[in-house]
């Protein structure tokens, strides 16, 4: 985001600053009131921070637009992603998930702010994790899927970069009245609805505890399963294996190394789901 006042917001006024005074509504966006981005750039909370907006020609900028206004040196303010929305609320950011809702704008008090196309494609980059801080050179899953009909439209693969970075590729997303879509990041592949549904009555128990825990597991068909204990900390992350087939319980106990967040990939039938455990 960009305007034509100096460094300071004191200095607004001697400029005639969009985002200090007042301007005609077919001018304004709210990215102009300082508190939009207040309530969306926080310190202590993760956001998706969409770039290489210059991949997708349809991605300008929503702004004045006009090279050569007033002074002579192009749009004078506006902001690269500007159409991009989230919901703070549905931001998850934990161990081993991270996650959040986004869409493009489609139903705003001023036209600037509305998003002309159905779909737009920008890199999209975790900022500010306060939990999800896989280290540097881990791979990650991620997926982007309807949020009302769980389809799941991309998914992928990426490597933190330096800096413990994430970034997720050309993600693909739609005005509000078209999709919502929800962006998951995880080092194991995110469960879909679907393997969720396969696997009842997923339990681990004790959890927390420091000792080895009982998974009880009721597939939904008779089918193998493997199961993958990963310890997912700062520094490492590195998992053991086990796998075997139905037990007539579907009991299975688990000893595996000491660590702090530790998590249970279970694949039945071809589908995974994921429990996290807390060793003490």
């Amino acid at each position: 985001m960009w305007s034509e006042r100096n460094h300071g917001m004191d200095t607004g006024p001697d400029y005639n600053d969009h985002w200090i005074m007042g301007i005609p509504p077919d001018e304004q966006t709210v990215l102009d009131n300082v508190s939009f981005p207040e309530a969306r750039y926080r310190s202590n909370q993760s956001f998706p921070a969409f770039f290489n907006h210059r991949i997708d020609p349809q991605n300008n900028d929503p702004g004045t637009g006009i090279i050569g206004i007033n002074n002579g040196d192009g749009d004078n303010w506006g902001a690269w992603g500007g159409w991009h929305r989230w919901d703070v609320s549905s931001i998850v950011d934990e161990a081993f998930l991270w996650s959040a809702t986004a869409w493009l704008e489609e139903n705003a008090l001023f036209p600037n702010d509305i998003c002309p196309h159905d779909s737009l494609t920008a890199d999209l980059a975790i900022r500010r994790p306060q939990v999800f801080t896989p280290p540097t050179g881990v791979q990650l899953y991620w997926i982007a899927r309807d949020i009302f009909t769980n389809e799941i439209l991309q998914s992928g693969t990426t490597t933190v970069q330096e800096d413990d970075l994430v970034i997720i590729p050309q993600v693909v997303i739609y005005r509000a009245d078209l999709r919502l879509m929800q962006i998951e990041v995880s080092p194991f592949p995110v469960a879909t609805q679907e393997a969720a549904a396969l696997l009842s009555n997923l339990t681990l128990s004790p959890n927390p505890s420091s000792g080895a825990p009982v998974l009880t597991l009721s597939p939904t068909e008779r089918a193998g399963h493997l199961a993958d204990i990963g310890d997912f900390g700062p520094g490492r992350c590195h998992s053991a294996t086990h796998s075997g087939g139905r037990k007539p319980d579907g009991v299975e106990r688990f000893r595996t190394i000491a660590g702090r967040v530790l998590f249970v990939e279970i694949e039945t039938g071809g589908r995974r789901e994921v429990v996290k455990w807390l060793k003490i």
